[in-house]
């Protein structure tokens, strides 16, 4: 009987991710992010759910903002990647963060420059690009 709960509540939250991505695809926004969090409600640790979650938060992102609880997204999906199965997500979220720390990398630089004087934007401008020569890029 347990093993039937299990199987319903993974149909359950499959179903959901199923819809929220169907709703991304025709730009619902609003929709996707309630059948994620419907998702994540039901299966918190769901790697797969985790991963599309913080694609969708990475890619409706305008200000900077969803990219702190996208990568957020992405750690809990290595995390939670316990089975063979989860190999893929596992590796695709690895990459996800690395994207959103280079994303975040360059907006947190952005508002340092909207911030400073011409000559100021120029100096912190110029440490940042010999640090990306430096660090080598992604």
């Amino acid at each position: 009987a347990v093993e039937a709960t299990d199987d319903n509540a993974n149909a359950e939250v499959l179903n959901s991710l199923k819809a929220a991505l169907e709703m991304q695809k025709q730009q619902k926004i609003a929709k996707a992010k309630k059948l994620f969090l419907h998702a994540l409600a039901l299966s918190p640790r769901h790697a797969r759910t985790l991963l599309h979650y913080g694609q969708f938060l990475e890619e409706s992102d305008h200000a900077g903002h969803d990219l702190v609880e996208a990568d957020h997204q992405f750690a809990r999906a290595v995390v939670f990647s316990h089975s063979q199965a989860d190999l893929e997500v596992m590796s695709e979220a690895v990459a996800a963060r690395k994207r959103t720390a280079t994303r975040r990398s360059f907006w947190v630089f952005e508002q340092i420059l909207q911030r400073s004087s011409e000559l100021k934007k120029r100096h912190i401008f110029n440490i940042f690009i010999t640090l990306w020569v430096l660090r080598g890029t992604p």
